[in-house]
């Protein structure tokens, strides 16, 4: 997270300079065939309402304005809503909240250097970053993950073709885009997913290694009989454990602070060799 904030405050510094505006023509001239229609930027309603005048053509426009239509401020807003009402944590519509607040302080403090389409001064640049809809977009697709984590494969390919139709509809600049998607990660309450499949007698998860300090979510289920998920630390105290269910996910979340090798035992009867089905996690010293 750290990591995200100094590279996003690094990133506004490098934009308000110019020193990436040869970037950013670039992309203007050359990597935005779908782009057309006004060069101004979205007034209030058109920024609340869905497709309030939104341009459809070309054709490329208008399926980028179906994709990344859930990175609107009020569908955004609604589907972290949903994402944090089945997690039961508030803290993602903080997340939300505290980065879209972020990025609209950006957009009145920061002005970049002038960019040009066909000698037409594209005003709607000007203040353009950081891109609020690669912001929104990658909250919404890491809440979703979050509470339905099947689906983050799905999710991870939505969010990568939001960002390339952002750029290639004309919407926003590499560089807004970038720093929309370092704000994210740096505002976001997402954890590390670890997967986990208990059977008979085995652990398998992935990944099996993290820093220390990192929040995981252990996401656990079994593809034969009911098992008990119990992690130990180094020093061989429980400090969590859940069910692994077939056919079902339950989730146990953990900051895993103190580096070592942690142990997981089955904790529920599932068998003859019970006793043997154990596997190791470690986590890395900083």
């Amino acid at each position: 997270m750290l990591a995200a904030v100094a590279a996003f405050a690094a990133l506004a510094g490098l934009v308000a300079s110019g020193a990436l505006t040869r970037l950013d023509q670039w992309a203007v001239d050359h990597a935005m065939p779908f782009a057309g229609g006004s060069s101004r930027p979205p007034r209030f309603l058109e920024s609340v309402v869905p497709l309030l005048h939104a341009q459809f053509h070309p054709p490329g426009a208008g399926i980028a304005q179906i994709v990344t239509l859930p990175g609107q401020v009020v569908i955004s807003f609604l589907l972290v809503v949903v994402a944090a009402w089945r997690l039961r944590k508030a803290t993602w519509i903080a997340a939300w909240v505290a980065a879209v607040a972020v990025e609209l302080a950006f957009r009145h403090l920061l002005t970049r250097p002038a960019l040009y389409r066909n000698g037409v001064h594209l005003v709607a640049f000007d203040t353009s970053w950081p891109s609020g809809h690669a912001l929104r977009s990658a909250i919404v697709a890491a809440a979703l993950a979050a509470a339905w984590p099947r689906f983050h494969i799905p999710l991870g390919v939505w969010l990568a073709a939001v960002a390339a139709l952002l750029e290639l509809a004309g919407f926003h600049t590499p560089t807004d885009i970038v720093g929309g998607l370092l704000l994210a990660t740096g505002t976001s309450a997402g954890r590390t997913m670890v997967k986990v499949t208990s059977g008979q007698f085995f652990w398998s998860l992935v990944p099996n290694r993290v820093p220390a300090g990192t929040r995981v979510r252990f996401d656990v289920t079994s593809i034969d009989v009911n098992h008990g998920f119990g992690l130990y630390d180094p020093h061989g105290h429980l400090i969590g454990s859940v069910q692994a269910m077939p056919g079902y996910h339950n989730e146990l979340d953990l900051t895993l602070s103190e580096p070592g090798v942690y142990r997981i035992r089955c904790l529920e009867l599932c068998g003859l060799n019970h006793a043997t089905m154990e596997n190791t996690f470690t986590v890395a010293p900083q």
